[in-house]
């Protein structure tokens, strides 16, 4: 115990920034969900998380290899988020859940006492999919966390890089990268306890390079064993063991002595590490009767021989640079340390190149909907390596400037995060014209705006088009411009929404446009007026296309003009009418120089 608080107040500065972390990684996982929990798609358990975690469920409570039991789970919490990674209409030869099992192994502790609580408590452990279990995987993912962090530290400890450095790093890799949303927001998902693994099997091969334990080898095996669990691919992360050797002979002379005199530990870490993998290829037998590895079996990769390695890296839709910032720390760092300690700058060079070339090859480059480049956030430590000795080469003086950069860098992924859980940023398709438009911005009228963008109008000569405006004086429309005047409406119950409404000559079959425009005025960042298009055959509502303009208002206060074309993919004979409605959203708002201008488009 002495020698614990010895080694506390000898490193108090990364004790500190360590517990500052959690505590506020622990605070922003108990906000996300106590402001979530009840609402529709929002749990702990969701899209890939909801394939690594159903086999705790599965194999605790309903003993169900084949997932069914989620046909009544998904009924009872009325969500489809506990099978949105999960095919359980799959046929009996087929895999209903491909995902790997290691993600449920880490969270099984955890899985395990709550189950237990329940069942003696309540007399009744649940379905496994109740608040309290939910609960208990974000508990998980925290846990994970720390303890990836503390070989972290122990790994760059024995590089001799100092505190200052191993704080500065913490802090950036956890509010300045996806490490932070796939810890807090995700913690179903593999990241965080790939984090872990890999940290440690890291630490742990560089202590047997220093000291050649035994039981050190044991613990490798079992960690390479656990990281081919969580995720096959990131078990390429065993070819830097060489490296982590001071030279190639320490190397050689090491792989020589273990064949000569430690063939049955050798023999015992590769039982070991078969014993541990098993339960993949049992959970593959009892889903399919077949014996085998590949789950992923309508999934390949399709980019090996073109990877799209520019975009993984420095694409709008998931680029590791754009959606973390903090890490083009790396770029000058590579000199640094290529300088430092070339033999294992080379391995990493080797080991991250070889890992973002598998990553750039699959045919999902981008990994489907999520904050920045999810598949990286496991490799945090080799990512963080350049930044370390970057900050040991240069002179204190240069140091506040590195700090100016970490505020920076976490400030602007933070705002990322925070525009992500506000559906302001797009979960999935982003591109440069969008990315810019919301940059940086916070307000809630810009959420959604990824939905409101302005259609492309049918192709085709224009047969007719017929535009309306609004006088605000008499609540009328006509086909002379209108005034400059405002219009906030009187009375929200009978006078807050505006309406125009045209007929369609059901004679023709012309395809339908619609271009709906104007000035809008708002007080406030929550609101976001706009409009709606119903349109109607027989009395009936056929189609509703909706609109929110909030996000193309720059500043409150001021009028900004509008102008939005809608496309219905509809035909004059397949509608009567078509009524625009205008709506101010929270008052006081207004608009003025209203107008829809109703156009005929021929052509097939």
């Amino acid at each position: 115990m002495k020698i614990f608080f010895s080694r506390i107040r000898k490193n108090w500065l990364i004790s500190l920034v360590l517990l500052i972390s959690l505590f506020f990684m622990g605070k922003q996982s108990n906000e996300h969900f106590k402001a979530v929990y009840g609402f529709p798609r929002k749990h702990a358990v969701f899209s890939d998380g909801s394939g690594y975690y159903a086999y705790l469920p599965a194999t605790f409570i309903h003993k169900d290899a084949r997932f069914q039991f989620l046909r009544k789970t998904i009924v009872k919490h009325d969500t489809y988020d506990f099978i949105s990674g999960i095919n359980i209409n799959a046929g009996p030869k087929d895999v209903v859940n491909k995902y790997y099992v290691g993600t449920s192994i880490l969270i099984a502790p955890f899985f395990g006492v709550n189950y237990a609580w329940q069942s003696w408590v309540n007399g009744d452990p649940g379905d496994g999919y109740e608040r309290t279990y939910l609960g208990t995987v974000s508990y998980a993912a925290i846990f994970y966390y720390i303890l990836g962090m503390l070989a972290l530290i122990l790994l760059l400890k024995s590089y001799r890089i100092s505190n200052f450095t191993i704080s500065f790093l913490i802090v950036g890799l956890t509010f300045g990268t996806s490490l932070n949303y796939y810890t807090v927001h995700c913690p179903s998902f593999s990241h965080v306890y790939s984090f872990f693994a890999i940290n440690w099997f890291l630490y742990t091969a560089r202590r047997f390079a220093l000291y050649r334990k035994t039981s050190s080898l044991y613990v490798l095996f079992m960690l390479a064993a656990l990281i081919f669990l969580l995720r096959p691919t990131n078990i390429l992360v065993v070819l830097l063991f060489p490296f982590l050797f001071s030279d190639w002979k320490s190397f050689t002379a090491c792989l020589g002595d273990i064949f000569r005199s430690k063939k049955l530990h050798l023999l015992g870490g590769v039982l070991l590490f078969g014993l541990i993998v098993f339960p993949q290829l049992l959970n593959i037998y009892l889903q399919t009767g077949k014996w085998g590895f590949n789950t992923y079996t309508n999934e390949s990769f399709e980019f090996l021989t073109n990877p799209k390695i520019p975009e993984v890296l420095f694409s709008y839709r998931r680029g590791l640079f754009v959606y973390a910032p903090f890490l083009l720390l790396m770029i000058p760092g590579f000199w640094f340390f290529f300088r430092k300690n070339p033999r294992l700058f080379l391995g990493w060079v080797f080991v991250l190149g070889l890992n973002l070339y598998i990553i750039a090859s699959w045919w999902c480059w981008w990994y489907g909907g999520g904050l920045g480049m999810r598949p990286l956030v496991e490799f945090s430590l080799l990512l963080a390596l350049p930044i370390a000795f970057l900050l040991e080469a240069s002179l204190r003086i240069v140091q506040p400037l590195y700090l100016v950069f970490l505020y920076l860098g976490c400030w602007v992924y933070q705002t990322y995060q925070f525009q992500f859980n506000a559906n302001i940023l797009h979960f999935d398709n982003v591109d440069k014209e969008f990315f810019w438009q919301i940059f940086m911005k916070t307000e809630p009228r810009h959420a959604w705006s990824f939905f409101f963008q302005d259609h492309q109008l049918p192709q085709g000569k224009i047969t007719s088009q017929k535009t309306l405006y609004y006088y605000p004086e008499n609540k009328s429309w006509g086909t002379e411009k209108s005034s400059d005047k405002y219009d906030f409406g009187r009375d929200p119950k009978i006078d807050f929404d505006i309406y125009c409404t045209f007929q369609t000559d059901k004679t023709k079959r012309d395809k339908i446009g619609l271009r709906v425009g104007g000035e809008a005025w708002i007080t406030t960042d929550n609101s976001n007026p706009g409009f709606f298009v119903l349109f109607f055959r027989g009395g009936n509502v056929v189609r509703r296309k909706e609109f929110f303009i909030g996000g193309r208002i720059p500043e409150l206060y001021t009028p900004a003009p509008f102008e939005v074309t809608v496309n219905p993919w509809l035909r004059t004979d397949d509608i009567d009418s078509l009524v625009v409605v205008y709506n101010r959203n929270i008052r006081p708002s207004a608009f003025r120089k209203l107008n829809v201008t109703y156009l005929n488009f021929s052509g097939n």
